[in-house]
């Protein structure tokens, strides 16, 4: 049997001369490498135990280098010296080995971390749960707010070592009140459902303050609405035209930039020029019929066939409401205006129509509220839709958008609130 010397170019030259070729290593005695004809090198210790031949494979080359199978032999050695079996040795810890790591996924299992139990339940049962109450969180958003906030202090740690304050010390650790609610209230469901399964006696995250939510009253001017309608009704450098028209559409239809943003071809009747935003992407899980003005569907009628989604993101779509929050701040900063966010576009729609003299029912049902001026048992038996109503309202409500960018004296608009009192009476 020929012998190679200990050195790494000699090693990785070895090859089967033929169907299985056994080399040598000079300097230690019973360290062998293995060359089969189609298969991986293989370091062997061979040995005689008893009067009897043993060949103990110690692992694959190049993934264990000479050195690691010189001390594997080594080991195997000092068990022969004192008398042990070395392959009973190895099977044995092999077998303890296996039994740590048994014992591990056991504890994993009866005693997971904060990071287990998330790859568990984020983004099923907790997205699930937060819909059926009426809450449209998603499961996108679970795991960016898990593994931005929660995971670096919490996941390595055992659930039942969580305490009180440990959540509130990872609460102070995040600079923005909202992000703060967010990370509560993960960690709030996934530990509720920790409880429900026995793994815990109570939930430590029910009794940590998260900050109260700021009411925003933001409502843009008539000057403000000016300079953005004209503003991105023409090309921003370094924002693409999509991204801006989506934006004049929430304006105009005062729907929330999300379910704007996860808006498809397939959801807009061509016919009735109507926008249908099923219940799968509505916040409340209630789908809404929101009637388009002419100037709204053109919008739509603007953008690139060929997709499903009329606004379509770069990579992912559709754009998530947290990235186009940034390009609206882009736009802000563009049009140097004060702070505002896309869901006071919505606010603002919501209040002009009202001052338009559009009904408050109505501008809920836009708005899609499950709540408002109809409900309890008047709305479950109350299912107009108003959608003669919504129609009127948003006709008026993109006339006066036209009136404002034009700079148009006011009262070019005619209120409607005399018109639907009239059409309800009859």
């Amino acid at each position: 049997m020929p012998a190679i010397r200990p050195i790494h170019t000699a090693i990785r030259a070895a090859v089967a001369t033929s169907a299985d070729t056994w080399y040598s290593i000079e300097g230690h005695r019973g360290l062998w490498l293995r060359a089969r004809r189609g298969m991986p090198k293989t370091w062997v210790f061979r040995s005689v135990v008893g009067g009897t031949a043993r060949k103990i494979v110690l692992g694959r080359y190049p993934e264990m280098d000479f050195d690691a199978a010189r001390r594997a032999m080594d080991e195997l050695k000092g068990l022969s010296a004192k008398g042990s079996n070395p392959i009973e040795a190895r099977r044995a810890r092999k077998r303890a080995e296996l039994d740590a790591a048994d014992a591990a996924k056991s504890a994993d299992v009866l005693r997971p971390t904060l990071s287990t139990l998330a790859k568990r339940y984020l983004g099923v049962f907790v997205s699930e749960r937060r819909r059926s109450v009426g809450t449209k969180r998603s499961s996108v958003e679970e795991r960016r707010v898990f593994t931005k906030h929660v995971e670096p202090l919490l996941g390595a740690t055992k659930i039942e070592d969580i305490r009180s304050r440990d959540i509130a010390a990872m609460r102070d650790a995040i600079a923005s009140p909202s992000e703060q609610r967010k990370a509560i209230a993960v960690v709030r469901a996934l530990l509720s459902h920790a409880k429900s399964d026995g793994l815990i006696e109570q939930n430590p995250a029910l009794g940590v303050k998260a900050p109260q939510s700021g009411t925003r009253d933001r409502v843009l001017t008539d000057d403000e609405l000016r300079t953005l309608w004209n503003g991105i009704s023409a090309p921003i450098e370094g924002i693409r035209t999509a991204m801006l028209d989506a934006l004049r559409l929430q304006l105009l239809t005062a729907q929330r930039i999300g379910e704007v943003l996860a808006l498809k071809w397939t959801d807009i009747d061509r016919d009735d020029q109507t926008w249908l935003v099923p219940a799968s992407v509505a916040k409340n899980g209630r789908e809404n019929l929101v009637p388009l003005s002419p100037i709204a569907y053109s919008i739509v009628q603007a953008q690139e066939p060929g997709k499903a989604w009329v606004f379509p993101a770069h990579r992912v779509s559709p754009m998530s409401s947290s990235a186009f929050a940034q390009l609206v701040e882009r736009i802000r900063l563009s049009l140097r205006m004060d702070d505002f966010t896309s869901h006071d576009l919505r606010r603002t729609a919501a209040t002009r129509m009202a001052g338009l003299g559009v009904l408050p029912h109505v501008v809920e049902a836009i708005l899609n509220h499950a709540s408002g001026t109809v409900s309890g048992v008047a709305a479950i038996y109350n299912r107009h839709s108003y959608a003669a109503e919504k129609k009127r309202a948003l006709l008026a409500w993109s006339r006066e958008i036209e009136r404002i960018a034009q700079d148009r004296p006011k009262g070019s608009v005619t209120a409607i609130r005399a018109r639907e009192s009239s059409a309800s009476r009859r």
